[in-house]
């Protein structure tokens, strides 16, 4: 009885109070709340980042907005009704405002590409930008074939060659119309012209007769095609440079002509006219003094370099200043223009991006800038937070800076976080672990390769794995990994070399082994290294006076580590050979069991205990 009477107090309670009263009484009321409800619940579903946008299968997936997916179909709109109504830059804008609200999807950024290739909008301060959307362009869609055509035109409008060679080298033989033009001006531009004239001689006529295509053949012939060309293609060059809409193309390709020839005063004579036309570019100076330095004129070459104020708009424009410095010996410019642009210019995943921060590293390395190096792999790795493209190798920057600064615990522990992260490069992947390998971390090599299948047809990529399974004391590894490099070179006596190491610190093969130590010692027969190599491989064919003869001339003092190691091993097994327990026993005592591998520990152990007693 008394729960009901307190139920009945909360109820009449209730129902007297004011908001109910009026939510009962009130419909204008009910509809105010129904309407604040509403608006609650749109704006939970509408502000935060939940919806995937980006296609299956990318990693971290891109997440939008429903706010984001509204504003980018605003923008969208934006830009086709400026671009209907002519107003090319107010379309680029909104092109490029709609991708930043939604960058997962794969038809905003080709309608953003597909209007820059076909626009002649001026393009200044979002080049960056624009390289970066067209390389997660081909990210997202995974190498799409017509994202690959749209890829190459994009590089093409800023004359980025390496890039158009890169995306269409690969499927020459299936190019459109317009990916073949694109592709053979690029490979003029890149110094291929040899390719350049067999593709020349393919095309048919209609395409031969496009005006600039043609100019291009013109520059061939005056500088690299068949005798008797040379003056047709300077006559079309020179007549080119009368006609409006050619004579900017013509001069420039009348400079890579004067390159040719190292025509110096014909290349500072089109530099003018280029300039005066508002129309020089920085790689037509870098060519310029490289040309300088070409015919012994370096001082000249220096000061204009030095003088040189432009600063670059893309990332491959600033590598090739920064390799321009550096080959004119200009080291610390290039670190002083690296250290304010890589920033800005270096982002993961745009061409020349991972090039840039490699040739950095590699400057910051040969100068011994520590310091510099440390604060330049936390910049990457900041940069490279969303991508997560360049972070193992923002670790081999740190761990590389700690080696330098001998904090080898602390290199030690950032080495162990490289091997964490995949690479999308898989060159880069080889770059880090052939350095690994030389800094004394053989083990985080090998695991960064183990997983690395993309090139197991390059020699190189045997050479750099052989190298970590000989410094990890693993002798069938060792051999294995050397053989598939001398299997792919076998004419390479670097390969030769490095399997015939194989065969002697794992004491198989002992044939064969004489025979590639033999060849090995050929190319150089003062050397200490591979007479010892040799003498082993003798001995372990019983072939004890040779081995003997062979070791001689050998001052084992002048040897230092493993080397000489392997020389007393080698007079070891001769001594005992011919049966000298005396001398046999003086070998042994300065053999240094770290330096042996474990095939070869195991036969020196049988060896000592029969050793004959003094």
């Amino acid at each position: 009885m008394a729960d009901g009477f307190v139920r009945s107090i909360v109820v009449e309670r209730f129902l007297n109070s004011l908001l109910v009263s009026v939510l009962l009484r009130q419909v204008w009321f009910r509809w105010v709340m129904v309407v604040f409800l509403l608006a609650g619940l749109v704006l939970a579903i509408s502000v935060p980042k939940v919806w995937v946008s980006s296609p299956p299968g990318i990693h971290p997936p891109v997440r939008v907005s429903l706010i984001d997916l509204a504003q980018a179909w605003s923008l969208r709109r934006t830009a086709d009704r400026a671009t209907d109504a002519g107003h090319g830059a107010e379309a680029a804008s909104a092109w490029q405002g709609a991708i930043s609200h939604n960058p997962g999807d794969l038809s905003l950024l080709r309608g953003a590409l597909n209007h820059l290739v076909q626009s002649d909008v001026a393009v200044t301060g979002a080049v960056n930008r624009i390289l970066f959307h067209t390389a997660w362009l081909l990210r997202l869609s995974e190498g799409d074939r017509a994202d690959v055509g749209l890829a190459a035109q994009v590089y093409d409008r800023f004359e980025l060659s390496a890039g158009v060679v890169a995306l269409l080298e690969p499927r020459a033989e299936s190019l459109t119309a317009a990916e073949e033009r694109v592709f053979l001006m690029a490979l003029f531009r890149e110094g291929r012209m040899d390719e350049f004239g067999r593709r020349w001689a393919r095309l048919a006529e209609a395409a031969q007769a496009d005006r600039e295509l043609e100019l291009y053949h013109a520059a061939y012939l005056a500088g690299w095609g068949p005798p008797g060309g040379s003056q047709a293609g300077r006559a079309r060059l020179e007549e080119a440079q009368k006609d409006p809409d050619l004579k900017v193309l013509a001069c420039r390709l009348k400079l890579a002509v004067s390159a040719q020839y190292l025509d110096v005063e014909g290349y500072q004579a089109g530099l003018q006219r280029l300039d005066r036309a508002k129309a020089d570019r920085l790689t037509d100076r870098i060519c310029y003094w490289l040309l300088l330095q070409s015919v012994g004129r370096l001082d000249r070459a220096q000061r204009e370099a030095a003088a040189y104020r432009r600063t670059p708009v893309t990332p491959t424009e600033l590598l090739r200043l920064a390799e321009a410095y550096v080959k004119l010996g200009l080291k610390g410019q290039a670190l002083e223009l690296l250290k304010v642009h890589a920033v800005e210019f270096g982002v993961p995943g745009t061409l020349s991006g991972a090039d840039l921060w490699k040739f950095y590293t590699d400057l910051l390395v040969e100068m011994r800038q520590w310091a510099d190096l440390r604060a330049a792999a936390y910049q990457l790795r900041v940069l490279d937070q969303a991508s997560q493209l360049l972070t193992g190798f923002s670790f081999f920057m740190e761990a590389r800076a700690e080696y330098g600064l001998n904090h080898f615990e602390q290199a030690r522990l950032v080495v162990a976080q490289i091997a964490e992260h995949s690479f999308e490069d898989a060159h880069l992947a080889l770059q880090i672990a052939s350095n690994l390998v030389l800094m004394g971390y053989a083990a985080a090599a090998e695991q960064i390769l183990a997983r690395e299948r993309r090139l197991t047809e390059d020699v190189r990529y045997w050479k750099t794995l052989a190298e970590a399974y000989d410094a990890l004391r693993d002798p069938l590894q060792f051999f294995r990994a050397a053989g598939r490099a001398h299997g792919l070179a076998p004419d390479d006596p670097l390969m030769a070399q490095l399997y015939a190491r194989a065969l002697v610190m794992g004491r198989l093969l002992p044939e064969q082994a004489v025979l590639l130590t033999q060849r090995y010692l050929d190319l150089d027969r003062a050397a200490a290294q591979p007479r010892v190599h040799h003498a082993l491989a003798l001995a372990m064919n019983r072939r004890f006076t040779e081995a003997e003869e062979t070791l001689r001339p050998v001052q084992p003092e002048e040897l230092v580590g493993r080397d000489q190691t392997l020389y007393y091993l080698a007079a070891f097994e001769i001594s005992v050979g011919r049966q000298r327990p005396q001398l046999a026993r003086e070998a042994l005592d300065r053999i240094r069991p770290e330096h042996l591998s474990p095939n070869q520990l195991k036969w020196l152990d049988q060896q000592v205990t029969r050793l004959a007693p003094i």
